[in-house]
């Protein structure tokens, strides 16, 4: 794990994305490395950003009251607007303000870098994201601005797909082709 990297896993339904994810966390848990997962729902309604809420709320109760309020200090603050738990132990809720959504998109994607840099999470950690072809615009967009400052860091994310016409999505369609282009990135297509 010289540097991080994303791999992404691509199949048709049941050939065992899921599987190899959990077989993924499994063999990282016994080398010692810690490991998030989340999931994206197939059923409409999530929150926006509900796989990285996921990893968030994981990571934050993997740290003591006060390792999480190092976590969510300075750029790192709005990850409290994603996690109702964070807010809660931190008591940093402050509302976003803005005039442009996408602006505001930004935010939170440095906010959630800088905590899981803050967090320690880019020491030997393994993000799993299962059902990324359901996952909001945002949270695949938190996707794609994560992948380039994965090689200065000791993190790996692995994301599995559908990669069936049917399941695909304008949203992941750029996604993987933005990832795509990164050194840090590769994919695996299950047959």
């Amino acid at each position: 794990w010289g540097t991080g990297s994303l791999v992404l896993l691509a199949g048709e339904p049941g050939i065992g994305k899921t599987t190899l994810l959990e077989q993924v966390e499994t063999h990282a848990r016994k080398r010692g490395l810690t490991v998030h997962s989340a999931r994206s729902p197939a059923a409409a309604g999530a929150p926006a950003f509900w796989p990285w809420t996921q990893v968030l709320e994981s990571v934050a109760a993997s740290l003591e009251d006060d390792g999480l309020l190092r976590a969510t200090a300075g750029a790192a603050a709005p990850v409290a607007q994603l996690s109702p738990s964070i807010a809660q132990r931190t008591g940093r809720n402050l509302p976003l303000t803005g005039d442009s959504p996408q602006a505001l998109r930004f935010v939170l994607y440095e906010a959630v870098s800088t905590f899981l840099n803050q967090a320690g999470v880019a020491a030997t950690t393994v993000i799993t994201l299962d059902d990324i072809q359901w996952a909001d615009l945002p949270s695949l967009e938190l996707l794609s601005y994560l992948t380039p400052t994965l090689q200065t860091r000791r993190l790996m994310v692995v994301a599995a797909y559908r990669n069936l016409a049917a399941d695909s999505t304008e949203a992941l369609t750029a996604t993987l082709a933005t990832v795509s282009r990164e050194d840090a990135a590769d994919e695996i297509s299950l047959t």
